[in-house]
């Protein structure tokens, strides 16, 4: 098996929460990550990029760090993903939140077995929602560091083994949406090749970026989602996609929105064109069979909403029981252990004062 330095590469987007992503950074220092890692920062706000150029602070990791413009745009966002994934060296690669934490056991049976089995083009687990109990007295570290509770929440992850792209997607999308396909470890060249395609096509909101990459993944190929828990995220953290589903809860709310349509064709389009390129046909004809997919999503969700007693619930394990299945996992007392020690050197060297900048010429 690829030892994880050499097969996988994370990418950590970011933009603020600068909190947030000292935490990410000291973790995998404390944890001594062993896969690489590439930062692409997008804050206007240069006190990461003053970190990160300290190599000698953080001997545990492999990085590369990509300091991009800043923009507050979706756009922007898209870019920083499409730059960092033209700099990945490995065979894998894999996106991450800078308010998740990956269990290594997991990134490294999925890339065994990925290794192994080379006509998936990906493989994903199962992530657990936590949130930080509330601690005043920390201030600014508030939500940041301290307890963790676990509400039972979980991002599921299932198998899509079906060899035609249609037959995948649909079994997505029949299976309620569960997200385990966006945080797939996936082959390099096609996470590069979606990004691509996202920057091109620029979705309008986080919903259809979403959208494309899911559904451009399976229409590539084959994915394994039973190597277990992927990781922890937080979810009282405030992201852009949270955003967005706070604003659009349900496909009903969303398809209302004024852009929806056009935007809705394009993708439809954009992802028959893919089936049709690589499983040959007509573009035109994968395309409305995906059409029809998704709307049937659309109709499901006006019901749910107008009647809500009919609504089909996702079962969830209770708290108790999810907290036993992470115990298996030994970097969750690692992940314990590291939020209880509340601040860490990253966060005080943030707080301090920036240095005066050098005088013009010296």
């Amino acid at each position: 098996m690829s030892t994880l330095r050499d097969a996988l590469t994370i990418i950590i987007p970011f933009k603020d929460r600068l909190a947030h992503t000292a935490r990410l950074i000291s973790y995998l220092q404390f944890s001594g990550f062993p896969g690489r890692i590439i930062f692409a920062d997008g804050c206007p706000d240069p006190a990461i990029a003053t970190l990160m150029a300290d190599r000698a602070a953080f001997p545990n990791l492999a990085y590369t760090y990509i300091r991009h413009p800043p923009s507050d745009s979706l756009a922007g966002l898209f870019a920083r993903m499409r730059d960092a994934a033209d700099q990945v060296e490995t065979p894998y690669v894999v996106w991450h939140s800078n308010d998740d934490f990956y269990f290594v056991e997991t990134l490294q049976r999925a890339v065994a077995f990925l290794d192994a089995n080379p006509d998936y083009v990906g493989a994903t687990g199962e992530l657990a929602d936590f949130m930080m109990q509330p601690r005043p007295e920390f201030g600014p570290l508030n939500r940041v560091y301290g307890a963790l509770a676990i509400p039972g929440k979980v991002f599921r992850a299932q198998s899509y083994p079906q060899p035609q792209a249609l037959d995948r997607l649909n079994a997505h999308t029949t299976e309620l949406f569960n997200n385990g396909p966006a945080y797939s470890i996936c082959r390099a060249p096609l996470f590069r090749e979606i990004w691509r395609t996202i920057v091109a096509a620029n979705p309008p909101d986080w919903h259809f970026a979403d959208r494309y990459f899911v559904s451009l993944l399976l229409a590539a190929g084959k994915l394994h989602g039973e190597i277990g828990y992927l990781a922890l995220h937080q979810s009282d953290g405030f992201t852009a996609g949270l955003e967005m589903i706070t604003r659009d809860p349900t496909w009903y709310h969303w398809c209302q929105r004024p852009e929806w349509l056009e935007a809705f064709n394009t993708l439809v389009q954009t992802v028959g064109e893919a089936i049709a390129a690589r499983e040959g046909g007509d573009p035109a004809v994968a395309s409305n069979r995906f059409r029809y997919q998704l709307l049937a999503i659309v109709g499901r969700a006006v019901v749910d909403v107008h009647h809500p007693e009919g609504r089909i619930e996702v079962p969830m394990p209770s708290s108790a029981e999810l907290v036993g299945r992470l115990q298996a996992y030994p970097e969750t007392q690692w992940i314990l252990r590291f939020l209880n020690m509340a601040t860490t050197t990253l966060e005080q060297r943030l707080a301090a004062p920036a240095p005066a900048p050098a005088p013009a010429g010296a």
